[in-house]
């Protein structure tokens, strides 16, 4: 179940990266997405708190009120969790 809320939120948040004709889903909601994945960024799989920490790392700023659970990850056991963390960061700093 976790598992596929990952991927929906996931697709959702990357839908409009690189290719200007595809575009989110009118019926997702970006409040549910973004709880998805901050539950996400204590999961025991590191993949999936790797994918969680970039995913927000897309939103930008909006996100913002976030990096604190996201800092959390820079002490990561896993590095590519670390690394990720960090470039959320670096992202959401920057606004997108």
């Amino acid at each position: 179940m976790v598992y596929k809320g990952i991927v929906a939120s996931a697709f959702a948040l990357l839908a409009g990266c690189g290719s200007s004709f595809i575009s989110p889903s009118p019926a997702v909601d970006p409040g549910a997405q973004t709880e998805v994945l901050i539950k996400n960024l204590d999961s025991e799989d590191p993949i999936t708190r790797m994918f969680a920490a970039g995913a927000l790392g897309n939103l930008g700023e909006q996100a913002k009120q976030h990096v604190p659970a996201i800092k959390k990850l820079l002490t990561d056991r896993e590095p590519n969790v670390r690394n990720a963390a960090k470039e959320a960061i670096q992202k959401i700093e920057k606004g997108g």
